[in-house]
């Protein structure tokens, strides 16, 4: 009979954590505006890429089975270059998190398009060494990136090369 009595704590105390978690879940989603997540991812990309960024799709937030951002519609543009991708979604590791480090299971490129134009005639390259980066920023990690319906065209004064990957 104790041992009844046992299970039924834990169930309860397991289904009262499931219910809490939920509203605080339930309330961090609804308190972040769509506007104001688009407008920091598109900073951040802006940062990272040193060009023009705009989401045009929906974001949507992923707890279950891991936790996860999706992006939708992503157009990042330059006078040399367009990179466009369809669906974007990062898989988020949750034991790093708690340590206050972003380390991505995952991301995953559905439908990335990118075009390379005249690079003959380019002249400002800003390489990655160049690039001046904030110590205080958060760093983060990838474990595994995947790609999916995907074509690089790089186009050239006489001639147009194209990789693509409809995997």
């Amino acid at each position: 009979m104790t041992y009844m009595k046992f299970i039924k704590k834990i169930l309860v105390a397991f289904i009262i954590l499931s219910i809490v978690a939920g509203v605080l879940i339930w309330i961090f989603t609804k308190n972040i505006t769509h506007t104001a997540v688009k407008d920091l991812i598109n900073k951040e990309l802006a940062t990272l890429t040193s060009q023009k960024s705009q989401i045009n799709g929906e974001i949507t937030w992923r707890f279950l089975p891991r936790p996860g951002v999706k992006i939708t519609k992503i157009h990042i543009a330059d006078t040399h270059f367009t990179l466009a991708i369809d669906n974007l979604l990062f898989n988020l590791k949750i034991a790093p998190l708690i340590h206050g480090q972003l380390v991505f299971k995952e991301i995953k490129v559905d439908g990335l398009t990118a075009n390379i134009r005249n690079l003959e005639s380019q002249t400002n390259i800003t390489r990655p060494d160049s690039i001046q980066h904030d110590s205080g920023k958060v760093q983060f990690a990838i474990d595994r990136f995947l790609l999916t319906r995907g074509q690089i065209a790089i186009t050239a004064p006489k001639q147009k090369i194209i990789f693509r990957c409809w995997c």
